[in-house]
């Protein structure tokens, strides 16, 4: 068998390649099937408590070396 030579990018050429991957992957965000992943519902208060404060809710998504993420953020 022939050895194939297949170079891998490095600097920014990988650079570029990990943010295409990275992009493409968040353009298909709202196909992800979240089923099946874990889900936290984190609860506090907003401190100092002198003011109300509303936020509506922010998504935001990401792919990352631990995976996937979708997080919904409101106050």
């Amino acid at each position: 068998m022939a050895k194939e030579n297949v170079k891998e990018p490095k600097g920014s050429k990988l650079d570029a390649k990990k943010r295409a991957e990275y992009q493409t992957d968040l353009v298909q965000a709202e196909s992800w099937d979240t089923s099946g992943w874990s889900t936290w519902i984190v609860t506090g208060r907003v401190l100092p408590e002198r003011c109300d404060v509303n936020v509506g809710a922010v998504i935001s998504h990401g792919v990352g070396a631990g995976g996937r993420y979708r997080v919904r953020l409101e106050v």
